[in-house]
């Protein structure tokens, strides 16, 4: 390991002095206003007023959309533990006569992948094995975890095995009833630049740090085992290549061959590239729920955040890092709660599929 780290620190040197610098915190923001007037803010009080109300317009424009309002929205609730939730994943939901039309194809489609996952189940279980070949790999000096529980600390007990396998039955637990603890509310929003020397706070990239082991259950069950399963059981098109083992030329071949079948057989082709401005910011709780109650997670994801405390503010770490202490739920990724509602939730909903499915 200690080999590892010094070539690891030789090639980082390296990399400081031949690449440009890459994202920086920020030491001032501009804003700018609706007559078009561009304000300059350097003051730290200023700065952190600026971010505050940046973010809390930013994470709050989800409520927005139509499944969050009206008929739907009563239907659903805001994490879509209803029963209309169960009967959307059945395909036997009567929409509202006023539903918004794209919604409802999202709808159809979460039909459709929960049809396709069939009677697969993500595995919760998380085990020493699991625990220690994780955290055995990762960089110490990841940034997380507002508790101070960092990356560190994980490590270290990696290499362990008594101490890997009580954190490891302490994650299933966690997996299986639904309650996480109390500082996986809370994470930290980290102002950097985007491109540098630009300040504008509209351009400005706003990324949440999880705690250490948060982050490192969200990978295990959600990037692999819950991505291996709809893999296997064919929500995920054999055509998407952004995966361990594909490169970007293989996409770009395909993409040539694509246009080449389209030319000889003279078929009408349409490529669309599109990037919806900060989509990852506006994901609504109830729409991702459902999207990975599809993909067979039911059994231990309840909530997005359900009934999470809302408290929040502004912290200031050294230089110039403008760092905003945010509850996790603004996360695209799915979340526990850390109230023991959300495990009589997850059984209730466990209940009625089962009824579904039999």
């Amino acid at each position: 390991m200690l080999k590892a780290e010094a070539q690891r620190k030789t090639w980082q040197d390296i990399q400081r002095v031949t690449k440009p610098r890459g994202m920086l915190s920020v030491t001032r923001v501009e804003v700018e206003r609706q007559d078009g007037v561009v304000t300059e803010y350097v003051n730290k009080e200023e700065i952190e007023k600026a971010v505050m109300e940046e973010l809390t317009s930013r994470f709050g424009r989800a409520g927005s959309a139509p499944i969050c309002q009206g008929v739907l929205y009563d239907l659903l609730g805001t994490y879509a533990d209803t029963d209309a939730a169960v009967q959307i994943l059945e395909g036997t939901f009567t929409p509202p006569t006023d539903a918004d039309g794209p919604t409802l194809i999202i709808l159809e489609e979460i039909t459709r992948i929960w049809q396709l996952m069939g009677d697969g189940e993500v595995n919760i279980v998380i085990t020493q094995e699991d625990y220690q070949y994780y955290w055995r790999k990762v960089k110490e000096s990841t940034s997380s975890s507002l508790s101070g529980l960092h990356f560190g600390h994980y490590k270290a007990i990696g290499w362990d095995d008594e101490l890997s396998n009580i954190l490891a039955r302490k994650l299933s637990l966690i997996s299986a009833a639904g309650s996480a603890p109390q500082r996986w509310a809370r994470g930290l929003s980290v102002m950097l630049e985007k491109i540098a020397g630009v300040a504008l706070l509209t351009k400005l990239r706003a990324i949440l740090l999880l705690e250490a082991d948060f982050n490192q259950h969200n990978k295990l069950i959600f990037q692999h085992r819950m991505l291996a399963l709809a893999r296997e059981n064919g929500p995920i098109p054999e055509e998407i290549f952004s995966e361990k083992g594909k490169t970007a030329e293989d996409a770009i071949l395909q993409q040539v061959l694509m246009y080449d079948i389209a030319r000889i057989t003279k078929r009408p082709l349409l490529v669309a590239q599109v990037d919806a401005s900060q989509c990852y910011d506006r994901v609504a709780h109830a729409m991702a729920a459902l999207t990975l109650r599809a993909y067979v997670l039911c059994l231990m994801i309840s909530t997005l955040g359900a009934t999470w405390p809302r408290t929040h503010g502004l912290k200031h770490f050294g230089k110039g890092s403008i760092v905003w202490i945010s509850p996790c739920c603004w996360s695209t990724k799915a979340s526990l709660s850390h109230e023991s509602t959300t495990a009589l939730s997850c059984q209730k909903w466990s209940n009625s599929v089962s009824r579904a499915r039999s």
